[in-house]
């Protein structure tokens, strides 16, 4: 039960990281191949805020994995 609570969980994680990841790109397609300075600083702001959710999921991922990233401690 544990197990599958857990599966559960880590399946829920890698969704969430996917879908704010895919978010990310989308919010940003439109400006490839632009420069940095012509991309909105609102559509900067909610990409940012979007790696950051996906980014937040991966950690949490890797923490019930018991995956360190360098320097950090558990």
């Amino acid at each position: 039960q544990r197990n599958d609570a857990h599966y559960a969980r880590c399946r829920e994680l890698i969704d969430e990281e996917r879908r704010h990841t895919e978010a990310y790109f989308e919010l940003l397609r439109p400006y490839d191949g632009q420069p940095i300075t012509d991309i909105p600083p609102g559509v900067a702001k909610r990409a940012q805020a979007e790696w950051e959710k996906a980014r937040a999921a991966g950690k949490e991922w890797d923490r019930l994995n018991g995956i360190r990233q360098k320097g950090e401690k558990m």
